[in-house]
């Protein structure tokens, strides 16, 4: 995050190293529930990964993530958090990409998470974007969907925002460029906060969180 990197399918952190810190949170904080969605497994000029990727990561994921495991035929509408917390059944593991050997042993359809993000690196236009999803949220839960609504509360570096960092004042990393976003969230939170529960979707994310102020929004948001 403090500089600019090519796009992840290009250059970034292995599979197994985010898995094995995702298996050390869970070992540390044994009260939390994780879910991990696996997106891009396949190369950006395939749309389906061949069978010796899935074997990979699946070798990644028995080493790391299973032992967490919420197993795939669980009724997650019945399942409580203390329920899955008393199991050990921690960690819902998703794919787009289920290929019949692996898809009854692990992978979750990533259907069960309702995802947006406003692909911008302007400020104003993300948030403009939420408010936006914070409506459509509302009409979401009046119709009671099964899906989790999530919103993003991040801002995505274009073209623009890179080839401007060379200049003085302008952001120089992910890192630079979210800290506007952090100093909106709280803004932005207590506006909504005569909104019945939850507020702003079932998952509310945001870049650097130990850094960002998306705690103190959660808590105005909790989850009924």
């Amino acid at each position: 995050g403090t500089s600019w990197v090519t796009f992840h399918f290009e250059q970034g952190v292995l599979c197994s190293v985010i898995m094995r810190d995702i298996s050390d949170f869970l070992n540390a904080f044994r009260g939390e529930i994780v879910y991990v969605e696996f997106g891009s497994e396949s190369s950006p000029s395939e749309k389906e990964p061949d069978e010796s990727t899935m074997k990979l990561l699946y070798n990644d994921i028995r080493d790391t993530l299973l032992p967490f495991h919420i197993p795939v035929n669980s009724d997650l509408h019945s399942l409580t958090v203390a329920q899955l917390v008393e199991a050990n059944a921690r960690c819902l593991i998703a794919s787009p990409h289920r290929p019949i050997e692996y898809a009854n042993k692990i992978f979750i359809s990533d259907s069960i998470i309702h995802n947006t993000y406003a692909d911008s690196d302007i400020l104003n236009d993300m948030i403009a974007y939420n408010e936006d999803r914070v409506a459509e949220f509302r009409e979401w839960k009046t119709a009671k969907n099964k899906q989790l609504f999530k919103i993003s509360w991040t801002l995505t570096p274009g073209p623009r925002a890179i080839i401007e960092s060379v200049l003085p004042g302008h952001p120089h990393s992910l890192y630079e460029l979210s800290e506007g976003a952090f100093q909106e969230t709280m803004a932005w939170a207590q506006a909504h906060e005569a909104e019945t529960y939850p507020r702003f979707g079932q998952i509310l994310i945001s870049d650097f969180f130990c850094e960002s102020n998306i705690f103190e929004a959660s808590i105005l948001s909790p989850v009924k």
